[in-house]
């Protein structure tokens, strides 16, 4: 076995990689809902300014 194959072996099979991996996906996760908050946000904000020029 070459000594790269059992480096990445070893990289994919550690927990290292396991608590890598889903540190990301929540990451990820965070990002995404940060952003949508923030759209709900704008849009309410968007509303509210239309209400006002309509009255």
């Amino acid at each position: 076995m070459k000594i790269s194959d059992k480096i990445i072996k070893e990289v994919f099979t550690s927990k290292a990689f396991v608590w890598t991996f889903s540190f990301l996906i929540a990451v990820l996760i965070t990002v995404v809902s940060i952003r949508f908050v923030d759209g709900i946000t704008e849009v309410k904000h968007g509303n509210t300014i239309i209400n006002r020029k309509v009255q």
